[in-house]
Protein backbone atom coordinates (compact mmCIF):
# COMPACT_ATOMS: atom_id res chain seq x y z
CA UNK A 1 0.00 0.00 0.00
CA UNK A 2 1.30 3.45 -0.89
CA UNK A 3 1.57 5.87 1.99
CA UNK A 4 0.37 9.43 1.72
CA UNK A 5 2.77 12.31 2.26
CA UNK A 6 1.39 12.99 5.72
CA UNK A 7 1.92 9.34 6.71
CA UNK A 8 5.50 9.44 5.49
CA UNK A 9 6.13 12.66 7.40
CA UNK A 10 4.49 11.18 10.50
CA UNK A 11 6.71 8.09 10.31
CA UNK A 12 9.82 10.24 9.93
CA UNK A 13 8.78 12.48 12.81
CA UNK A 14 8.04 9.49 15.06
CA UNK A 15 11.14 7.49 14.15
CA UNK A 16 13.83 10.13 13.71
CA UNK A 17 15.04 11.59 17.00
CA UNK A 18 16.86 14.36 15.15
CA UNK A 19 13.65 15.66 13.61
CA UNK A 20 11.86 15.67 16.97
CA UNK A 21 14.84 17.38 18.59
CA UNK A 22 14.80 20.05 15.88
CA UNK A 23 11.07 20.69 16.37
CA UNK A 24 11.51 20.87 20.13
CA UNK A 25 14.45 23.29 19.71
CA UNK A 26 12.24 25.57 17.62
CA UNK A 27 9.61 25.36 20.35
CA UNK A 28 12.13 26.31 23.01
CA UNK A 29 13.51 29.17 20.91
CA UNK A 30 10.17 30.68 19.91
CA UNK A 31 8.24 29.89 23.07
CA UNK A 32 5.46 28.44 20.92
CA UNK A 33 4.72 24.75 21.56
CA UNK A 34 5.02 23.71 17.93
CA UNK A 35 5.98 20.17 18.94
CA UNK A 36 2.66 19.66 20.67
CA UNK A 37 0.81 21.16 17.71
CA UNK A 38 2.62 18.87 15.27
CA UNK A 39 2.06 15.82 17.48
CA UNK A 40 -1.64 16.54 17.80
CA UNK A 41 -2.35 17.55 14.21
CA UNK A 42 -0.31 14.93 12.39
CA UNK A 43 -1.18 12.12 14.80
CA UNK A 44 -4.89 12.87 14.56
CA UNK A 45 -4.81 13.13 10.77
CA UNK A 46 -2.96 9.82 10.39
CA UNK A 47 -5.37 8.03 12.76
CA UNK A 48 -8.34 9.42 10.81
CA UNK A 49 -6.86 8.20 7.53
CA UNK A 50 -6.17 4.75 8.95
CA UNK A 51 -9.70 4.49 10.37
CA UNK A 52 -11.18 5.51 7.01
CA UNK A 53 -9.15 2.86 5.20
CA UNK A 54 -10.23 0.20 7.67
CA UNK A 55 -13.89 1.21 7.30
CA UNK A 56 -13.60 0.99 3.52
CA UNK A 57 -11.90 -2.39 3.70
CA UNK A 58 -14.52 -3.88 6.02
CA UNK A 59 -17.38 -2.37 4.02
CA UNK A 60 -16.01 -3.89 0.81
CA UNK A 61 -15.45 -7.21 2.57
CA UNK A 62 -18.99 -7.14 3.97
CA UNK A 63 -20.47 -6.32 0.55
CA UNK A 64 -18.56 -9.18 -1.10
CA UNK A 65 -16.51 -6.82 -3.25
CA UNK A 66 -13.26 -8.47 -2.11
CA UNK A 67 -12.41 -11.96 -1.00
CA UNK A 68 -9.80 -13.03 1.51
CA UNK A 69 -7.43 -15.83 0.69
CA UNK A 70 -4.43 -17.38 2.40
CA UNK A 71 -2.00 -14.99 0.66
Amino acid sequence: MNKSLIEVLHDQYENEPGVRLFVEAISAYTGFPIGAVVDTFVGTKVREMQASRLRSFYNELNNGEIELNED
